[in-house]
């Protein structure tokens, strides 16, 4: 395992602190889980896949492109 230091900013350190607490996860959980979803976001559209984001009530559909 190695170790990565990273710096952010008041704003993303403020993210982090929210999905911290709103999923009780530590913060290396979350970058851990953010970057194994972002990896398979990563590798199925490379397959030709898409992620679409869908309003419930109105039924809109706004695709999510990981550039």
């Amino acid at each position: 395992m190695s170790l990565l230091p990273i710096k952010l900013d008041t704003t993303e350190e403020q993210m982090l602190k929210a999905l911290v607490k709103s999923h009780s996860l530590t913060k290396v959980g979350v970058l851990r889980q953010a970057l194994r979803l972002l990896y398979t976001i990563d590798e199925r559209q490379k397959q030709g896949q898409r992620l679409f984001f869908e309003d419930k009530d109105s039924k809109e559909r706004i695709e999510f492109l990981f550039l």
